[in-house]
C-alpha cells in the first residue's frame, strides 16, 4: 500500500520514514521526571517559600544593581526561586539554603541561560547570611 508524503509530496510505501521530515529532539525524560516530581513534593513548596522570606520577597539581582534591566526598580513580582546548582546536575542540592536564590522572571530566565555566572549568585546568597 502507498501513500503520499505530507513532507516532500511523493508517493511512498506505507511505513517508509521521509528523509524530509524533521527529526524530533528528545530530551532526557527520566532526569526531566524526577525534576518534575522533585518540584511537586510539599518539601520544595515549603523551602521556596521560606528561601522568598529570607530574601525578603524581591530579586536579590535586582537589588544588587549588577544586571539592571530598564529603570532602577528592585521586582517583587514573579519571583521564582533559582537552583545555583541545577536539579539536573545534583538533585542533592534541591533544598540547600546556599544552593537556593529569589529571582525575578527575568534574571531567572538569564541565569538558566548562562548570562548570570553561578558565583554571582552564590555572593548574593552569601551576603544575606
Amino acid at each position: 500500500m502507498k501513500k503520499a508524503c505530507s513532507y516532500c509530496g511523493r508517493i511512498h510505501d506505507k511505513g517508509y520514514v521521509c528523509p524530509k521530515k524533521p527529526q524530533r529532539k528528545y530530551r532526557n525524560r527520566d532526569r526531566d521526571d524526577i525534576t518534575a516530581a522533585f518540584r511537586r513534593t510539599n518539601a520544595w513548596r515549603k523551602k521556596a517559600i521560606e528561601i522568598k522570606e529570607r530574601d525578603h520577597w524581591c530579586c536579590k539581582v535586582c537589588a544588587s544593581d549588577l544586571y539592571p534591566i530598564g529603570t532602577r526598580v528592585i521586582n517583587y513580582k514573579n519571583l521564582e526561586v533559582h537552583h545555583i546548582v541545577k536539579l539536573s546536575t545534583d538533585i542533592d542540592k534541591g533544598l540547600d539554603d546556599d544552593n537556593l536564590i529569589t529571582l525575578c522572571a527575568v534574571h531567572h530566565k538569564m541565569a538558566d541561560r548562562g548570562e548570570i555566572p553561578a558565583e554571582v549568585l552564590k555572593k548574593l546568597v552569601q551576603e544575606n547570611n
